[in-house]
């Protein structure tokens, strides 16, 4: 796959992840764990695949991390 397309698939997968993460928290008072407390609260309907071939997992700051490329273009 070409790679402007992975990053764009990755980039949707992350904004989903994301809206699901705030929603989760806003409701619970905390982050979720992981990308199964998001589909056991019905937040995601599957725990979506790292477009990179990887796993996905949240870092310690509550952001989607890919394990085959951890840094992305927005990291500073």
């Amino acid at each position: 796959m070409e790679p402007l397309v992975v990053h764009g698939l990755f980039y949707r997968v992350v904004t989903a992840v994301n809206g699901a993460s705030q929603k989760f928290t806003e409701a619970r008072g905390s982050p979720p764990k992981d990308l199964g407390e998001l589909v056991s609260a019905h937040l995601l309907r599957a725990a979506p695949n790292d477009p990179y071939g990887g796993s996905l997992y949240f870092d310690d700051n509550g952001m989607i991390r890919s394990t085959v490329r951890p840094k992305y273009w927005w990291d500073k």
